[in-house]
């Protein structure tokens, strides 16, 4: 299939969050220790936990570390990828991409590449993105907008087929 493609400052702020998304057991242990967290202060502030009075700064340091990681999350790193976006020249130039069940070629202005999908090193998905990983740190990221529903299904039946014959 071949694609017409360019990318977003949208497109790379939603590949950052999914790249950051934690295991399914890091996700419940995350959830878990958030609720804690939030039971232990509400409770210390609330006089729950007994007759012995928890000092008010453990719990007003537990939300603070909350609040500190909210924002990081959710103001720093959008504005933090926005920069990256701006300054990286190749995000902004238009791509023409050739995708088939063993290979994806690349081509923009800069030149030409092909890569087999077997010479990726994993790749995730969501129901938005596909991001395909060189490397731990370095991925290609395909949005769904670029796709037709069968397209899209079909890249992800190809990239679980590569990675399936790896194992």
């Amino acid at each position: 299939m071949k694609i017409h493609a360019s990318f977003t400052v949208g497109d790379y702020i939603k590949a950052r969050y999914l790249d950051l998304r934690p295991r399914r057991a890091l996700a419940i242990a995350g959830v878990f220790m958030l609720g804690l967290t939030v039971f232990v202060s509400l409770g210390a502030l609330l006089g729950w936990l007994g007759d012995k009075p928890i000092s008010p700064w453990i719990p007003l340091a537990l939300l603070g570390g909350l609040l500190y990681l909210v924002i990081i999350y959710f103001v720093e790193l959008p504005l933090q990828v926005r920069r990256i976006f701006k300054q990286q020249r190749t995000f902004h130039e238009p791509l023409e991409l050739e995708l088939m069940p063993t290979q994806m070629t690349a081509t923009s202005s800069k030149g030409t590449v092909t890569v087999p999908w077997a010479d990726f090193h994993r790749y995730k998905t969501s129901t938005n993105l596909i991001l395909v990983y060189q490397s731990d740190v370095a991925f290609h990221l395909f949005p769904r907008r670029w796709f037709s529903e069968d397209e899209f299904a079909l890249l992800q039946q190809w990239l679980k087929a590569a990675f399936d014959q790896r194992r």
